[in-house]
């Protein structure tokens, strides 16, 4: 799985990077110990241009009837991802890439009772480029007499959405069975794009595989998760 993560390249630097138009709103500074529900930058293509973007970090579905779904969304096992209801529609439509520094494992240490973080990161520390996933979702309260109808809108299935609420844009990271880099420390990892991948994936609905594999990981190193 992948549950924590390193964020500390400049957006505008990601952007160039990555090809992509800078984000409309950039997120705090570096951060060195991205959790699960932070938002996170996300590089994704609208079928008019590839955009980088702050992201919730918890896939919440057109469906879901509140974002605490997401909470449980933070990772999408690749072997599933074609046929699982939350995640089948966003594959087909809406895949992206969620850039980060390095990520953090931990290992069960002989004779000690806390595990060892690992940091892993890529050899010439560019930024690694995980697959993901993107969906949106809106509020929807309980109908009253004065805002009953289809809703619609953004999102898929949005019917009853409220006209008022704002869109959440959420994502989720894919993960796939780990190489041998990875295998000592756990047994999945994140899918990792090769550098400078091509087109994201359609944005409409096409024919597709499931992910398989990802290239040889990085290096990894003992260390210890900021707090920050």
């Amino acid at each position: 799985m992948c549950g924590r993560f390193v964020s500390s390249s400049p957006p505008d630097e990601l952007a160039r990077y990555f090809d992509a138009t800078p984000p409309s709103e950039t997120l705090d500074g570096p951060n060195y110990n991205v959790a699960p529900t932070s938002d996170v930058y996300v590089v994704y293509e609208d079928g008019e241009a590839r955009r980088l973007e702050a992201f919730h970090w918890g896939l919440v579905p057109s469906w879901a009837k509140d974002m605490s779904v997401g909470n449980r969304m933070i990772n999408a096992r690749a072997e599933g991802i074609a046929t699982k209801a939350a995640f089948k529609g966003p594959f087909a439509r809406r895949r992206c890439i969620v850039p980060a520094d390095g990520f953090y494992e931990w290992s069960k240490v002989p004779g000690h009772r806390k595990k060892q973080p690992y940091f892993i990161h890529r050899t010439d520390d560019e930024p690694l480029a995980f697959a993901g996933l993107w969906a949106v979702w809106r509020d929807r309260p309980a109908a009253t007499a004065g805002d009953e109808g289809d809703g619609g809108g953004e999102g898929e299935g949005g019917g009853g959405a409220s006209a008022k609420a704002p869109w959440l844009r959420s994502c989720t990271i894919v993960t796939t069975e780990a190489n041998e880099t990875m295998a000592p420390l756990h047994d999945r990892m994140p899918v990792v794009l090769p550098p400078r991948p091509g087109p994201i994936g359609s944005t409409r609905r096409t024919r597709t595989s499931t992910p398989s594999g990802a290239c040889s990981c990085p290096r990894r190193r003992a260390s210890s998760p900021s707090t920050r």
